[in-house]
């Protein structure tokens, strides 16, 4: 298991405010809303406080691939999509699970907003830099010698898609999320807030690098169409 300490202070300003404008229903900055365009303002300068994403991760390699699922050492990930998904790579493929957080930092932030209007959009906000620290991650990832330069595909969650919440104890199992401060409820809710779980495919060479193409759910608002590597 490798932990990953992700600085942020170079997370791009403008991606930021533009994720929280998107999440918090407006498409791009909405030029007459004085009141939103400053919370936003106002959320970024908090938000951006946080300096650095703590990350675990481990891979393992797929020793079985069903129908319904896709097992490694650790057990079964129970999905069809992704089993289809993995049935596709052009090489043995192996399984990077991660989990990502902004840990208490996010807590102490939010517990400063005195509206509800004000949380809602600082939430966004949390969402939004813990997304972008994950990309950091990848890139990471993509680039180090411990990957060779292969092919990961996007992250794929407990909770999204055909995968059962319930497969956030698969996560938990395979990485020691004590280490970053994370621990799971009873209901298979991640502690502290602001955390991301994911499992990717790691392989010589992918024709997609998410299992969306293949899904027939057209108007699926989480869907990625247009994720392909070009070989």
């Amino acid at each position: 298991m490798q932990f990953q300490r992700i600085i942020t202070d170079n997370i791009n300003t403008s991606r930021l405010r533009e994720g929280i404008y998107k999440k918090i229903g407006y498409g791009k900055k909405p030029d007459q809303d004085r009141t939103i365009i400053r919370m936003v303002d106002e959320a970024v300068c908090h938000i951006n406080k946080i300096r650095s994403a703590d990350a675990i991760y481990r891979t393992l390699p797929v020793t079985g691939t069903s129908k319904s699922s896709v097992t490694t050492a650790a057990g079964p990930a129970s999905s069809r999509k992704l089993a289809q998904f993995t049935r596709i790579c052009t090489s043995d493929p192996e399984v990077l699970f991660m989990i990502i957080t902004l840990g208490d930092s996010f807590r102490s932030i939010d517990s400063m907003q005195s509206t509800m209007c004000s949380k809602f959009i600082v939430d966004a906000a949390g969402s939004e830099m813990i997304e972008l620290a994950a990309e950091i991650l990848m890139g990471h990832l993509k680039n180090s010698p411990g990957f060779g330069g292969r092919d990961i595909s996007r992250g794929f969650s407990p909770g999204y898609c055909d995968w059962p919440l319930d497969g956030q104890r698969l996560i938990f199992d395979v990485l020691d999320a004590a280490r970053i401060g994370v621990c799971l409820d009873q209901n298979n809710i991640m502690l502290p807030s602001k955390t991301i779980s994911a499992i990717c495919l790691v392989s010589e060479k992918m024709l997609l690098s998410s299992p969306c193409p293949l899904c027939p759910e057209k108007s699926c608002p989480w869907r990625r169409e247009k994720q392909l590597y070009n070989y």
